[in-house]
């Protein structure tokens, strides 16, 4: 019958990228669990460039220069939260930034299973994946019972890696770069 992969096995498709050195990390967690910090970590060790989502807003919106943006900046200016959709968009046409073209890590987004759904499917028409989707525990329950769809999610895919996030710092950092180059060999 047909072999399950577990833990990070992938198809022939999502070995053949256009671009063999890209590389996109998520990291998820509560607030103040470590999430920058490790995502710039893993840009600066990896040559790969450190998203914030809540920062690739606010930047697209401060000079609107697309239609996406513009929009954006409506929404947001109107006190509302940006639809999924329009989200995702807004990181795609920071993704076409040609500091991107290595591959990066992201933090701020998904935050709920559309638009994880929506991340994917982005991707995929890029020809591009996630390779890990880092989650830093805090043992923050009320965090964790929001997120589980999303960390199952990933979970699913064999992405996910839980951590400790209460670790020492050089703790975390090793534990991190084990990870990044587990996904990267993968």
């Amino acid at each position: 019958g047909p072999t399950v992969s577990q833990g990070g096995g992938r198809t022939a498709k999502e070995r053949e990228r256009e671009r063999p050195g890209e590389m996109i990390i998520l990291l998820m967690g509560p607030p103040s669990c470590g999430k920058t910090t490790q995502a710039v970590h893993i840009a600066k060790k990896h040559g790969i460039t450190a998203l914030d989502f809540a920062e690739v807003v606010a930047s697209a919106t401060a000079t609107p220069n697309s239609g996406a943006a513009l929009e954006a900046k409506g929404v947001l200016a109107a006190g509302e939260q940006l639809p999924e959709a329009l989200a995702i968009e807004i990181l795609k046409e920071r993704l076409d930034v040609g500091d991107c073209a290595k591959g990066f890590s992201l933090e701020g987004i998904p935050v709920n299973m559309e638009q994880a759904a929506l991340l994917d499917g982005m991707l995929m028409r890029k020809g591009l994946s996630v390779d890990a989707a880092i989650y830093l525990d805090v043992q923050d329950q009320e965090w964790h019972d929001t997120y589980s769809p999303l960390l199952g999610w990933y979970l699913s895919s064999g992405k996910l890696a839980t951590l400790n996030g209460n670790m020492y710092l050089d703790e975390v950092y090793a534990s991190v770069d084990d990870i990044v180059a587990a996904a990267a060999a993968a």
